[in-house]
């Protein structure tokens, strides 16, 4: 029983290695982030999948994410993916666009921050037939909603929490949901240290995989869940963050089950005004 509901609750979220920012929070207007990233993940099996019935892939995921509030509330994201596999060779998984818009800031005096995101996903036919692949056709559409707030401690301490749920539909297959649960603790303003859940929820028909004759899981019933932690130092204004984490799959439904992720990022912010 507590299987399933956490399931039920922390099922819809958003793929950490994949995803783009979903804190409802805008950067420095008109400030650039170019954010590259890399991920190894290990999975030893895939749930109800067969053909062949035991499955496991190292992965490595290199993304290179480029990010600007264009306005005081409204920022652009853009990112491209690679990923070499088990299954497919170094290169393109896939490229995305993700436009943002705040209703409300709480650093600004509103009891909450609050913001809506479009996100357009193109995946490459080679990475679809690839079960390490998480995306359910070549066009993926979403929208998603987060609130947070932040509270300010005592003795240089931040604390920020936030949620963010998406709605999302590909130009192939069911519909699947999308969400994330953090909390970031900063202290002394470089040191920031995170605890999260994530994890992926499709409403596809088939409950089982063919991994021989996989087309991405936009019409597969799947599930799954990853609690993850992670720390991030600020080195300054300039040359901005750098960050580790670490993810568990602690919950998977014809999904790569029991799967470890490390993922580096570095975070440089610019401005050519």
């Amino acid at each position: 029983m507590l299987r399933k509901a956490l399931a039920i609750f922390f099922g819809v979220s958003g793929l950490g290695f994949a995803g783009f920012d979903q804190k409802p929070w805008m950067g420095e207007f008109l400030q650039f982030h170019l954010k590259p990233s890399f991920s190894y993940r290990y999975y030893p099996d895939v749930s109800r999948s067969y053909s062949p019935s035991h499955y496991s892939s190292h992965d490595r995921f290199t993304q290179i994410d480029l990010s600007v509030a264009f306005l005081p509330n409204m920022d652009l994201q853009l990112g491209m993916e690679l990923a070499d596999t088990s299954r497919q060779s170094l290169g393109v998984q896939s490229a995305a666009t993700q436009l943002r818009y705040q209703w409300l800031s709480d650093t600004v005096g509103a009891p909450v921050s609050l913001t809506t995101a479009f996100l357009i996903r193109w995946a490459s036919p080679r990475s679809l037939k690839d079960v390490s692949c998480p995306y359910s056709a070549n066009w993926n559409f979403e929208l998603v909603n987060a609130i947070g707030k932040e509270y300010e401690g005592i003795k240089n301490w931040l604390l920020q929490g936030f949620a963010a749920l998406g709605v999302g539909q590909a130009s192939h297959g069911r519909p699947y949901l999308t969400s994330i649960l953090a909390v970031d603790s900063c202290f002394l303003k470089a040191h920031t240290f995170s605890l999260f859940a994530e994890g992926y929820f499709g409403f596809g028909h088939t409950k089982f995989i063919d991994v021989s004759k996989f087309r991405g899981y936009g019409n597969i019933f799947h599930q799954s869940i990853d609690l993850g932690i992670g720390y991030t130092y600020t080195i300054n204004e300039i040359w901005g963050k750098f960050s580790v984490e670490y993810a568990r799959r602690v919950f998977a439904k014809a999904f790569p089950e029991k799967a470890n992720t490390f993922i580096i990022k570095y975070d440089y912010p610019f401005s050519p005004f």
